[in-house]
């Protein structure tokens, strides 16, 4: 019995959880580029998202994103408030 039920727990599918990643210079967020932020939700399962903070200047970047899925939102004043809008 006991093996029956350990082998039926790792033949569940592991379900995917999305990952909130945060881009800017304020202590709260996870990241201070933007590229950095897509680079660690390469490495996290399933659909991510990248927040964009509006408190430094993002200016030509060029981003390589491969075969993710992904929503990259930006407005907030900071990593911790919401967008505005």
């Amino acid at each position: 019995m006991r093996y029956f039920l350990i082998r039926f727990v790792l033949l569940l599918p592991m379900s995917a959880q999305a990952a909130l990643f945060t881009v800017g210079t304020d202590t709260s967020c996870s990241h201070t580029t933007i590229q950095a932020a897509i680079d660690a939700a390469a490495a996290a399962p399933g659909a991510d998202t990248i927040r964009i903070a509006r408190n430094q200047t993002y200016i030509a970047q060029q981003l390589l994103i491969n075969s993710q899925t992904l929503t990259i939102t930006g407005g907030a004043a900071t990593c911790a408030t919401a967008p505005d809008g």
